[in-house]
């Protein structure tokens, strides 16, 4: 007996199922469908983040749940089962309500069901959030007087201009003006893209503390292309750098190393205190 093939359709793009839509289990939605079509749309980043949520803590849980039978009631027994079940806070259920609200909507756009059932469901309380870093402007003093080298360089340009990490690594000496940088690219693992959002391509400012570094650091890089560029003419691994040399290198000066994102919340912390 042949398997019934459903064909869900939008330009350019199909997504099929060799299980009838009315017999399809979640499982096999989300696996065969779904995901094929979050790694088309979604940045690499993302789609991975969407991969490691649904492995560590949905695919275990839905076994045998029917995607068209679905209901609310299921969402929130979910929701509460895996809030009961781990130490995740009240932001990571959130990021999984989110993504099984996404995987309900995408179903629903592709007709295989009519309605969204995780919308209405509650989010659980969850554990209280760990508490996150922001470098003070002393830190970040302590921290450039201990520093050399590339390290200095990129601690410098992260603390003040809030470039994320991808961005950091994604930079090039052509981005750099007198005194301003234009975001053109990110640089995820080994993947190359666009930058986030629109907004974040926006040109941005160098204080002199940054120009002066760029340049001291161009002196001594004179023929890379990439600001901070590895031995094998692609972008440092600077979550390495960080891990390993910055880390090793603060110890003793009272300084912990939280890596480059505290240096983007640092900033943004100081600019909202008036």
């Amino acid at each position: 007996m042949e398997a019934d093939i459903s064909i869900w359709q939008k330009p350019g793009h199909f997504y099929f199922a060799l299980t009838p839509v009315e017999s399809q289990t979640l499982q096999q939605f989300i696996e065969g469908s779904y995901l094929l079509h979050a790694k088309e749309q979604k940045r690499p980043s993302t789609y991975r983040g969407y991969i490691n949520l649904y492995n560590a803590q949905i695919k275990a849980r839905i076994g045998g749940m029917k995607l068209a039978t679905f209901r609310t009631v299921d969402g929130q027994r979910l929701l509460d089962k895996i809030a009961s079940e781990t130490d995740l806070s009240h932001s990571s259920l959130t990021h999984i309500k989110n993504l099984l609200s996404a995987i309900f909507k995408f179903a629903k756009r592709v007709g295989a069901v009519d309605a969204n059932p995780i919308a209405d469901a509650e989010i659980p309380k969850g554990k209280p959030n760990g508490k996150t870093h922001a470098y003070s402007l002393t830190e970040i003093e302590t921290m450039l007087k201990a520093l050399k080298g590339v390290a200095h360089a990129a601690v410098t340009v992260a603390a003040w201009t809030g470039l994320s990490l991808a961005e950091l690594r994604g930079l090039q000496w052509g981005d750099i003006e007198e005194s301003q940088l234009t975001v053109r690219r990110t640089y995820w693992h080994q993947i190359e893209g666009p930058p986030k959002t629109e907004a974040r391509s926006n040109a941005v400012h160098l204080l002199p503390v940054v120009r002066d570094a760029l340049a001291e650091h161009r002196k001594k890089n004179p023929h890379t292309v990439y600001v901070f560029e590895g031995p094998r003419e692609t972008p440092l691994d600077l979550a390495t750098l960080g891990s390993k040399h910055i880390k090793t290198a603060l110890k003793g000066t009272g300084v912990a190393w939280h890596g480059f994102h505290a240096l983007r919340r640092g900033l943004a912390t100081r600019l909202l205190i008036p």
